[in-house]
């Protein structure tokens, strides 16, 4: 197949981006002096202009032009120096990463009933112009119930100490796998709800994109089943969320693809973690029973909005006489992050948020009694700032999608376009209606796969590699996507 000039001049320069910016020449000392205009990141909208934001079944749209996110999470509060977000957040914008998603802990805001402090390293407000400066997008999590490996969830210690006058979350306490009970609405919950909700949700809702600032999309309560859970609290959530001013998409983050709140948000998602277990080998049949249905699991609820994966695993805490975290980021390394992000832009997948990006530390007293003072989650970016070979991988992909971003922002599936000689290597296949995307999948840990690919292009049969006695090498454990 003949390549165009300007194809070709577009390979050569990817390429010289590979060797440059994926290969590890931008180090913590260098990044932040590369912020500006000079500044090799991924591309945003975030300018200090207004911005309308909308979204239909394929990607969020901003201005009319389609957007691929893809975040990691952040936690301030884990993080408590100013000076030093500023050295996480550029990290994050020099990975090619678009987005940060952030929790905002309404426990450590509030000591005290109707006590508040927004100051010092509590300044949110700061934290978000910051993202602004940056370029960053920011997805904002205030819960009022975020987890997140915090005390009580992230409620403040005196509404815990209502006691049963207060029904947290409108819910009862009670496992899954019991009979389910359905939450029962608590007037005097949604009061203190409402009480942090005037605090928080008006600073946020200032610095939407929509009013020149960052944040693109609002989540209410956290990974709550619907099985045991309230409507009406979760409405009465999403009408306070717009009474105090955000007028960006609101969405909640389903625990375990049931369809949670579908139809009382605007855009569904939900959490996936794969692989928690350390030393238990992860291959194909990992990810056969979650991610590779995820398409058509999360279809079943999002019809008519983008496929989300709020939070799509970044590593894992440890707990108490754990493994540590040095074994567990050699367990999910860079070719574990290769193989899923891939294999989720290989179903469509326009948004997704990898928790954690930065973990960092836990202070004081009030993380949850399952985890120690370090929560470096095995992330991208170790607890101490520094970068990991996971940062490398997943810089791989986000810059390659950001360069591409066209060809992946509205694809469907293609049946019978692609074959291969090895049956056993092709993952997908998917379309925009100009380019084809093949996504060529080798999860066994053993062993290397090798294939040809026979496809048509404009009615013409092409097959690579043309060379006779050639193939496509999949080392073990790799993926790769052919344009």
């Amino acid at each position: 197949m003949k390549m165009k000039k300007e194809s070709l001049f577009a390979v050569l320069i990817i390429g010289l981006l590979t060797m440059t910016v994926f290969g590890g020449c931008i180090r913590e000392k260098k990044v932040e002096k590369m912020i500006g205009k000079e500044f090799i990141g991924a591309r945003t909208k975030v300018d200090g202009n207004p911005h309308h934001v909308t979204f239909d079944k394929y990607s969020l749209i901003i201005d009319g032009e389609r957007e691929f996110i893809i975040g990691g999470e952040f936690h301030y509060f884990r993080l408590p120096s100013v000076k030093l977000w500023r050295d996480i957040l550029t990290k994050i914008k020099a990975s090619g990463y678009n987005t940060v998603s952030i929790y905002f802990y309404w426990g450590y805001h509030s000591p005290a009933e109707g006590v508040y402090n927004f100051s010092g390293i509590r300044d949110i407000e700061l934290l978000l112009n910051l993202c602004e400066e940056i370029g960053l997008y920011v997805v904002a999590r205030p819960g009022p119930y975020i987890c997140a490996e915090v005390d009580g969830g992230g409620f403040p210690g005196w509404l815990l100490a209502k006691g049963s006058d207060v029904l947290l979350r409108c819910q009862y306490p009670l496992p899954i796998i019991q009979a389910p009970i359905l939450g029962k609405y608590s007037k005097k919950y949604m009061e203190y709800c409402e009480q942090w909700y005037a605090q928080i949700v008006p600073k946020i809702a200032e610095h939407q994109i929509t009013k020149g600032g960052c944040v693109i999309a609002f989540q209410i309560e956290n990974e709550y089943p619907q099985i045991n859970g309230n409507k009406q609290y979760m409405r009465e959530l999403y009408d306070m969320a717009r009474t105090y001013g955000v007028n960006v998409p609101i969405y909640h983050n389903d625990l375990a693809d049931l369809g949670s709140w579908a139809d009382s948000v605007d855009i569904y998602a939900t959490d996936m973690y794969i692989a928690t277990v350390p030393g238990k080998e992860w291959d194909s049949s990992t990810f056969a029973s979650r991610l590779d249905e995820q398409e058509e699991t999360q279809r079943k609820w999002a019809r008519e909005e983008p496929l989300f994966l709020a939070e799509f695993q970044g590593g894992w805490f440890d707990g108490w006489g754990g493994v540590g975290y040095d074994e567990r980021r050699d367990w999910l390394n860079e070719k574990y992050y290769n193989i899923i992000d891939k294999s989720l832009i290989a179903q469509g997948f326009t948004i997704y948020s990898h928790y954690m990006f930065y973990g960092g530390t836990n202070w004081g007293y009030w993380m949850n009694p399952e985890v120690y003072t370090s929560y470096d989650y095995g992330a991208a970016i170790y607890e101490y700032g520094g970068i990991s070979d996971e940062y490398y991988a997943m810089k791989n992909i986000a810059m390659l999608v950001d360069a591409f971003k066209d060809a992946f922002v509205k694809t469907v599936k293609t049946e019978n376009a692609v074959s291969t000689s090895n049956k056993d290597v092709l993952y997908k296949a998917r379309t925009n209606g100009e380019t084809l995307l093949m996504f060529l999948r080798n999860a066994d840990q053993k062993r290397k796969l090798e294939t040809k690919l026979t496809f048509e292009v404009d009615g013409k049969s092409y097959t690579i590699p043309r060379m006779e006695g050639t193939q496509i090498v999949l080392p073990e454990r790799s993926m790769k996507i052919l344009m």
